[in-house]
């Protein structure tokens, strides 16, 4: 069996930046790898990239060295090669991390798992379809989008948001390094904001085909931490991501369809199948 695949990958971790708006993505691959691995040890035994983020980062991510919420108490995850939480150095066992990170957000507290007994006991959660930030951060988009800058009201918008996450407001944050930025720099922080408050949420790869960024985005090759790693020199490198022998694939435009199926097509001959199927 392969290894999981819910848990988030290095770009993701890296997308949750301390405030988010103040911190640019702007990098190409290269430069993401090596600031990573010039700038990932920290003196407390973890890495610097999980220091002063924002609340959504450790609401939402479990990382090494990092702290836990399950079986009604607060762990301190210990993420490397042969540890408690961390990589069985056994690549067909089950329920492991592929990224070395671990998702926090939807487990609860009192969830529970007992290994002698292989039983575990859950939280279960209403799962919500549509919630109220998404219909803010909607409306945002399209002012910006149709008018090329914020209203009022959108700031105001985005700002019910990030005092809920405990965060400043969106232009006070901005003010900090000259103010919020305009054209093709706002549309990136704007789709880095929604991105940070729905992550594994399921909206994420739907976003990307719609801003039409899928094939730039799906097309890299995903990275994680040296999972095997036992040291902390050793783990915290950037290597690639462990696919299970696949590779992820994005082909525009074929990927932004489905393609039609046959039975349907036989059913009505004026059917016209969808491009690249």
């Amino acid at each position: 069996m392969e290894r999981s695949r819910i848990h988030p990958g290095q770009r993701r971790a890296e997308r949750h930046s301390g405030f988010a708006a103040l911190r640019r993505t702007a990098f190409d691959q290269g430069q993401h790898v090596e600031r990573l691995e010039n700038d990932s040890r920290a003196d407390d035994g973890g890495a610097r990239l999980h220091r002063n983020r924002e609340p959504r980062f450790y609401a939402s991510i479990g990382f090494d060295r990092g702290t836990f919420e399950i079986d009604d108490k607060i762990l301190t995850l210990q993420l490397r090669g042969g540890e408690l939480h961390g990589s069985t150095l056994k690549e067909t066992d089950e329920y492991q991390s592929c990224t070395g990170y671990l998702c926090q957000k939807w487990i609860h507290k009192s969830s529970t798992y007992n290994q002698s007994k292989n039983s575990y006991n859950y939280r279960k959660y209403a799962y919500p379809y549509l919630r109220l930030p998404e219909l803010f951060y909607n409306y945002a988009e399209a002012d910006f989008e149709y008018n090329g800058s914020l209203s009022p009201l959108s700031l105001e918008y985005l700002n019910r948001v990030r005092k809920r996450c405990g965060l400043p407001r969106f232009q006070d944050s901005w003010a900090l390094v000259g103010g919020i930025p305009s054209g093709s720099e706002l549309r990136k922080v704007l789709h880095q904001e929604r991105s940070i408050e729905f992550l594994f949420e399921g909206r994420r790869f739907h976003d990307l085909r719609r801003w039409k960024e899928a094939p730039e985005v799906m097309n890299k090759e995903p990275r994680s931490w040296n999972r095997d790693g036992k040291t902390q020199e050793d783990f915290y490198q950037v290597i690639p991501a462990n696919q299970g022998g696949r590779v992820r694939v994005f082909e525009a435009p074929k990927s932004y369809w489905l393609a039609i199926p046959m039975s349907q097509i036989n059913k009505n001959p004026n059917l016209v199948q969808n491009p690249g199927y």
